[in-house]
């Protein structure tokens, strides 16, 4: 990440009032020392909190202070909040509001010219984490531990205490306004930079056909904005895009003039939207019209997002760290006296067993890591960091909180632990410590702005309770390593029910099938082929845990920590899948590294006069062989979707012609399966 770039960046947003083009801002740029292509400027761009496209064809932007001045928004009180007087600002001001002011601290001009007051409330956790649900779950409590710094004894120690807050004071206003329960306020942006806004009180809208219109408009804003980037970004960027959708469509009404609705009567009239959590963010996600397949496919999304090289790498490895914490561990490492890159790398992966699938992708590894090191090398200044010491103090909390990940890991204990409710507390602490992190590889702030001292109280409260809840979980997983496990012996056959989802898909291509239970791994990378619609030519291994099975495992395979390899002759598939839900990985051609999640949804019982192994359902086409990976599939698509493209020719003559990636013939996957098992 070019700090530099974007501090350029938010500089000239700061600085125009108008529309401006790609290239205008690629001169401002330029005349400030820095070199940088069309494309790679433009992501950074898109990646401003200070300006939004308002264009994406011709590439034109607007700052957001200019983009959202004079819009207005409906904010409903809750009948708790009439009653008492006051207006929580949580997430209601969502996206009107500049991201370096904290809501608790916009002004708010009441109809007499008056400004509102602020006060100190004592507020239940539930309402409380209702109002902030649009941050996501970890953001939320870095709100409440900046608002006050002792919500953080009280939420860590005890989840159902009440939280201290900053709200708005309106008593007067509801009593003079004769404000009642369903009236809403009414607020126009007066400087989104600042956080300036005019109230006044409305009345619930009578216009059904207007009503009817903006919520039309709504839904086409709301779904465009999702479809364009998917599960990247959060609620605040999606709101943005939305409403830039709204004013590029001629047929949309405006959603910011006169709105009919608050937000959060939309969204309850949206049933196919929810809020979901990912990682230290929250964003909007649309539910698949099919029921049986909606929580699986939404989830298949969420862990496939627009992450950096090296952040696929620790997925894909299985590090439980992101690029932004292992960049505080090299500012921590610079800080105590440089260290190495190899020495970062080395504390990151402690206790770890990390397999890379070929050399050359271990090679590429060390190459991104050496160059975040040498990023964070020369733009790290010891002497200016005034987050060193509570970082180092952070981070000897996330290395035990790592630890104790690994050990459960190397226990086996795997998926099995995730619905745990120790294990969900334990998720959320090491979430905050993961947003604490990436928080202190900012630049310092003025004083008294961002200043980490309001967070300090944290960290014993942080210690024991990590201490506490990794006591817990390793007390209640298993004791040693497990091995393979003997196959159940019963005497009735028992069929299961697999989803073979090819991970990283948009949208997600996946075949259910069933199988004997009793099914050994090389004929279930037999059924794999067939059902997806590979053709079989390359290599495959199986992976659960930190366990590879491999046929025939050579010394092809290095990695670093050490790791381990099984042959996966004679392994049986209810060796491995016990329970529903249990899941296993699936790794096709090492090359374009086909990846897939093979989850055991149900254990059945066999059909009389059934044959197995049989397709029952599936979406998407396989992609072809070769082509590159996912990212080489879908390029693929877009130059034979675009006849001008010089390539596309070339490029249908190698496809063999026109690829629809929607296709799926149920009858052309179970007659691969016939002939594959005849």
């Amino acid at each position: 990440m070019n700090e530099k770039l974007i501090g350029v960046i938010d500089d000239f947003a700061l600085k125009v009032t108008a529309e401006f083009s790609l290239l205008d801002l690629r001169r401002y740029v330029r005349k400030r020392g820095i070199t940088i292509s069309e494309d790679e400027l433009y992501e950074y761009a898109l990646s401003s909190d200070l300006i939004i496209e308002v264009d994406t064809f011709d590439q034109v932007f607007l700052p957001r202070s200019v983009f959202f001045k004079g819009a207005q928004f409906r904010i409903t009180p809750l009948d708790a909040e009439i009653a008492g007087g006051y207006l929580m600002p949580g997430h209601r001001f969502m996206p009107f509001l500049s991201f370096a002011v904290f809501p608790g601290s916009v002004r708010l001009s009441l109809p007499d010219g008056s400004v509102a007051a602020v006060r100190r409330a004592s507020l239940p956790r539930e309402q409380v984490m209702m109002g902030l649900h649009f941050f996501g779950p970890a953001a939320a409590l870095e709100y409440l531990i900046f608002d006050e710094e002792d919500n953080a004894q009280g939420l860590i120690s005890s989840p159902d205490a009440e939280a201290l807050l900053t709200v708005f004071d309106l008593g007067e206003f509801y009593a003079s306004s004769r404000f009642r329960p369903g009236d809403s306020l009414m607020l126009t942006v007066q400087d989104w930079q600042k956080g300036e806004y005019s109230l006044e009180r409305v009345t619930p809208s009578l216009d059904a056909v207007a009503a009817k219109k903006w919520v039309e408009s709504m839904d086409y804003a709301m779904n465009t904005a999702i479809d364009e980037f998917g599960p990247d970004g959060d609620c605040n960027f999606q709101l943005a895009l939305a409403m830039r959708n709204a004013e590029e469509n001629p047929e949309c009404v405006s959603l910011m003039s006169s709105p009919p609705l608050s937000f959060a009567a939309y969204f309850n009239l949206r049933k196919d939207l929810t809020v979901k959590a990912v990682d230290d963010r929250a964003l909007f996600w649309d539910r698949d019209e099919e029921p049986d397949d909606e929580e699986d496919e939404l989830l298949d999304a969420l862990e496939n997002l627009m992450e950096g090289e090296l952040d696929a790498y620790f997925r894909d490895l299985g590090l439980s760290v992101s690029e932004g914490e292992v960049e505080a561990y090299m500012r921590d490492a610079l800080f105590h006296g440089g260290g190495s890159a190899e020495s970062v790398l080395g504390r990151v992966t402690a206790g770890r067993h990390v397999l890379f699938a070929s050399a050359e992708d271990q090679e590429e590894f060390h190459d991104l890591w050496s160059v975040l090191w040498d990023e964070v090398r020369v733009e790290y200044d010891p002497a200016a960091d005034p987050y060193a010491e509570i970082r180092s103090r952070f981070l000897a909390i996330n290395d035990k909180a790592l630890a104790t990940m690994r050990e459960l890991d190397a226990r086996g204990t795997g998926l099995k632990i995730a619905a745990n409710p120790t294990f969900l507390e334990f998720s959320r602490f090491t979430a905050m410590i993961s947003s604490a992190l990436v928080l202190f590889n900012q630049p310092g702030e003025e004083e008294g702005e961002g200043s980490p001292d309001s967070i300090a109280n944290m960290i014993p409260l942080l210690d024991e309770a990590i201490d506490r809840l990794s006591d817990q979980l390793l007390e209640s997983a298993p004791k040693n390593k497990p091995k393979v496990k003997a196959a159940k012996k019963n005497d009735r056959q028992e069929i299961y029910q697999l989803k073979i989802s090819l991970k990283g898909s948009k949208p997600p291509i996946w075949r259910r099938i069933l199988i004997p239970a009793e099914m050994e791994l090389i004929d279930l990378h037999d059924a794999i082929q067939a059902s997806m619609g590979w053709d079989g030519y390359h290599l495959h291994q199986f992976k659960q845990g930190n366990t590879f099975y491999l046929p025939e495992p050579d010394d092809e395979f290095t990695g670093f920590g050490g790791f381990d390899t099984e042959d996966s002759s004679g392994v049986r598939i209810d060796q491995l899948l016990r329970t529903e839900k249990d899941k296993i990985e699936y790794e096709y051609d090492f090359g374009d590294s086909w990846d897939h999640e093979v989850l055991l949804e149900k254990v059945l019982e066999p059909a009389a006069g059934a044959v197995y192994p049989v397709c029952v359902k599936g979406k998407g086409a396989c992609p072809p062989e070769d082509c590159g990976g996912l990212w080489g599939y879908y390029f693929l698509l877009e130059i034979l979707g675009d006849p001008e493209d010089e390539e596309h020719e070339g490029m249908l003559a190698w496809a063999g012609g026109p690829i629809d990636p929607a296709a799926f013939d149920l009858d052309e996957a179970n007659a691969r399966l016939r002939e594959w098992f005849k």
